[in-house]
Order: structure tokens, then C-alpha cells, then sequence
């Protein structure tokens, strides 16, 4: 079910956000915190977490708060990052069609190896 123009577009907006593993691994540590109960996380922290530097850490969570992935809010002097699970709803619902697709395959079938098409 196709949807709207402004939607098809930020959801490719969102999916390619996630095409970079330095933004995979910093939502994961942030999904982390959030189910950990954190207030959120400094770039300083993020970027220890995820072994990068903060330039890059900072660069890559400019990116997901524009996909709408991640917010970000002062507090105080810091500032602290958290995850946006609402963003994430977007990119869920486009892929549930094919997670449920594939829970309906059979035990025994398999995928074909990766660059091999039928």
C-alpha cells in the first residue's frame, strides 16, 4: 500500500540515515540508555561508547536527529542526546509487510546466497 509522496520521501530519508554503521551503532547505544532508564547521553559519552571521536560521533548524530531518530535537549551546560522511538515506527511499519512475509515461509526454505537471483 503505497503511501504519500512526503512519506515515501522521509522514509527514504530515514532508511538511508541508517545505511551508515557509525549512526546503527550510536542508536543502539542510545536504545541502550533508554532501556536502562538514562537521561540521555553527551556526544562525549556516545562517542567513548562507540569508539569513534566526538567530531565524528557529532557529525552522525546530526544526521539521525535529522532523520528524526534521535533529540536532543539541554541540561544545563550538556547537552544530551536520546532516541526518538516515534522515528522509528515509520521505518517499522514500512517493513513489517516483509517480516511477516517471512515468518510465513516454510521451516525448511532457504535463501538463496546474497548476489544470486532466481
Amino acid at each position: 500500500m503505497p503511501g504519500t509522496v512526503a512519506s515515501e520521501d522521509e522514509l527514504g530519508r530515514k532508511l538511508a540515515a541508517l545505511s551508515f554503521i557509525e549512526r546503527r551503532a550510536l542508536l543502539e547505544v542510545l536504545l541502550s540508555a533508554h532501556r536502562d532508564g538514562g537521561e540521555g547521553m553527551t556526544i562525549t559519552a556516545l562517542a567513548a561508547a562507540t569508539e569513534t571521536n566526538r567530531f565524528t560521533a557529532s557529525r552522525q548524530l546530526a544526521a539521525l536527529r535529522d532523520a528524526g531518530f534521535v533529540r536532543a535537549r539541554r541540561d544545563g551546560t550538556r547537552r544530551l542526546h536520546s532516541i526518538d522511538l516515534c522515528g522509528i515506527l515509520m521505518v517499522d511499519d514500512w517493513l513489517l509487510p516483509f517480516v511477516d512475509a517471512a515468518l510465513e515461509l516454510p521451516a525448511d526454505a532457504e535463501s538463496p546466497p546474497v548476489g544470486v537471483t532466481a
